[in-house]
């Protein structure tokens, strides 16, 4: 099984609306794994995270609460499931993938500039 098969295996998918709600309502963080280029393209998710991919690995454990879901996004979810996965090998026990950033505007999700 390769690594992407068992991340997509491991953290469950979330669509924009339900990943609004849960955000609104202050029980979930949005993390961007993108890098900067792509962020100035599209914008990020209001209120998110930036914590690029390559920088998921040295993390500081305090760095992202564990008492709240992680809803992660890249461009087009591959990036965003296999950090996902990371994050579960490191302890945190709720992460989902939102997918793509794509999926969030389509669901009319807001959008801020870094």
């Amino acid at each position: 099984m390769s690594l992407l098969d068992e991340a997509q295996k491991l953290v469950p998918s979330i669509n924009g609306g339900e990943s609004m709600k849960l955000l609104d309502e202050g029980h979930a963080v949005a993390i961007d794994v993108r890098n900067l280029d792509e962020i100035n393209q599209t914008g990020m998710v209001k209120g998110a995270v930036h914590l690029p991919f390559e920088q998921i690995a040295y993390i500081k454990e305090d760095s992202i609460p564990k008492t709240k879901i992680l809803l992660l996004y890249c461009a087009s979810g591959v990036r965003s499931a296999i950090a996902g996965k990371m994050l579960l090998d490191r302890g945190y026990s709720d992460v989902r993938n939102l997918g793509s950033i794509k999926e969030w505007i389509t669901s009319g999700g807001p959008l801020e500039s870094i």
